[in-house]
């Protein structure tokens, strides 16, 4: 499947959430290259919402993955005041905003490190999903992780000394529940 058909179902699931709950009025997808030392591309969404709509981006993901394979759910999402457009009134995806370095909009509340395994931690979330904060409560998903990001994190988290495994970021999705997990197998000699 390539990128145009990616797009046109997206469009669709987006069309269709914005049926049911009235949110979006307009939806494009794009790749964007990673400002990582990898430099991937990842999908990002590009949205205008309703006047007075009061989507977050944990629905949007939540409502996507329940429709779409993981591959296609955006690793970010940008709203827009409007989708810009060629002369031909076509997307103009050449002037598609990359996605801002900021923490998604997400109905939890930032809770920075409180341990240095955490901010090692958030440390390496935080360059690796190439945002500037993320909080310890703060979904991988949420975040625009996927299963590629979570062999990254975990070489990376390796490489500093810190056993954790791609498992790891799909059993406990936050930072606060992989320290836990991560302290409790130190204690325990694992």
């Amino acid at each position: 499947m390539d990128a145009q058909d990616h797009a046109a179902q997206l469009r669709q699931r987006v069309s269709a959430l914005s049926r049911e709950r009235r949110a979006v009025l307009a939806a494009s997808l794009a790749k964007h290259r990673e400002a990582g030392a990898t430099g991937e591309k990842h999908l990002v969404a590009y949205l205008v919402e309703r006047p007075g709509a009061d989507l977050t981006v944990e629905e949007l993901r939540g409502f996507l993955a329940g429709r779409l394979p993981s591959y296609m759910v955006p690793a970010a999402f940008v709203t827009l005041p409007a989708l810009p457009r060629t002369p031909a009134g076509k997307i103009d995806r050449a002037t598609l905003p990359e996605p801002g370095r900021s923490r998604p909009g997400l109905s939890e509340i930032y809770v920075a490190p409180r341990t240095p395994l955490e901010a090692a931690l958030a440390e390496i979330w935080s360059e690796i999903l190439d945002l500037d904060e993320v909080g310890v409560n703060d979904n991988f998903f949420d975040l625009g992780g996927d299963s590629m990001l979570s062999l990254r994190i975990s070489a990376q988290a390796r490489a500093m000394g810190i056993e954790l495994g791609p498992h790891d970021l799909f059993e406990q999705q936050t930072i606060a529940g992989t320290a836990a997990r991560v302290a409790t197998a130190r204690s325990e000699g694992r």
